[in-house]
């Protein structure tokens, strides 16, 4: 009844914020056409929106065109790592076809609770607000 809410895992912890924050928050509503009456799709205020954003120069990946020109280095952040060199494996587990990462102290729950998430693309800002 409620499968259509599971999400299904993408790649890295990135992917996964961005399809949490989209089944969350979607970037349509419902909305009336003046018009005709009729409801139809609309931008939902506050989504990340139905138009894909290029990423602030440092969080793209060099090769990538808004990163072209850029000296101010990148980004290299992944949270989740493998620590355990793969030949410290024993053999039945390098049989498995899967690995799971727990968040013991559940530390990304924590982060999210007081996270502000950008909405918009990205701005460069030379002289920070005060207080920032």
């Amino acid at each position: 009844m409620a499968a259509w809410r599971v999400i299904t895992p993408r790649g890295g912890t990135a992917a996964n914020g961005l399809e949490l924050m989209t089944t969350l928050h979607p970037p349509t509503r419902a909305v009336r056409d003046e018009e005709t009456g009729n409801g139809t799709s609309g931008h939902n205020p506050g989504s990340l929106g139905t138009e894909p954003m290029d990423p602030a120069p440092p969080e793209a990946r060099p090769e990538h065109s808004v990163a072209q020109g850029w000296k101010g280095g990148f980004l290299k952040e992944e949270a989740y790592e493998w620590v355990r060199p793969v030949d410290l494996l024993t053999g039945d587990e390098a049989a498995l076809p899967y690995a799971v990462g727990l968040d013991l102290n559940t530390a990304f729950l924590a982060a999210a609770a007081r996270l502000t998430v950008g909405l918009s693309a990205p701005r460069t800002i030379s002289t920070p607000p005060e207080g920032a």
